[in-house]
This record gives C-alpha cells, structure tokens and sequence, in this order.
C-alpha cells in the first residue's frame, strides 16, 4: 500500500511541476528529469556525513563541470540552479524547500 501512495504522490507532484519527494539518494540525478530546480536541504542519512555535488555538465568535473560542491554533516541548503545539467549524491536524503 504504501508503494502505491508513494507512487501517486510522485505522479501528481510531477505532473503539476513540483519536485518529487525526498528519498535516500546514492547517485546521479539529472535536471529536470529526475529532480527540478530549485533549493533543497540536504541530510545526511548516516554517521558518516553526506555528499552532494551540483553540475553544469555530465563531467562535473571540478572547474567549469561542477558548480558547487557540499560536504553535508547536517542539515544543508543545496541550491539547483537552472542551468545545472545533474545533481550527484552520496548518502543524503534531499528534501525540497517549502
């Protein structure tokens, strides 16, 4: 049941433009497909801390691919600018800004 609610609230979320809701992230995200931009509060989901990198292409490669970079060690604000191409995570949740 709850995969069928979590479900239904991704698709209308989506469907009237809104970010999908936060989930435990390990991985690459792509803007807009799959997180829209926008700011965001990271947490991290263990002891260890968190990672998020936010990319302006699919290199994110530290200079003109990467446009910031946060260590997250407790709740943080990570904004997704418009011209971010991906969002890469490492064991945070991401939750839109209200």
């Amino acid at each position: 049941m709850k995969k069928i609610i979590t479900g239904i609230v991704t698709a209308v979320a989506i469907s009237i433009g809104l970010a999908a809701p936060a989930s435990a992230t390990t991985g690459s995200l792509l803007v807009p497909g799959d997180i829209a931009p926008g700011n965001y509060w990271a947490t991290p989901t263990d002891s260890w801390g968190g990672y998020v990198a936010v990319c302006a292409d699919y290199t994110c490669s530290p200079g003109n691919g990467m446009i910031e970079n946060y260590l997250v060690d407790g709740r943080t604000m990570i904004p997704v600018p418009s011209n971010a191409k991906m969002v890469n995570a490492k064991r945070v949740t991401l939750t839109p800004v209200r």
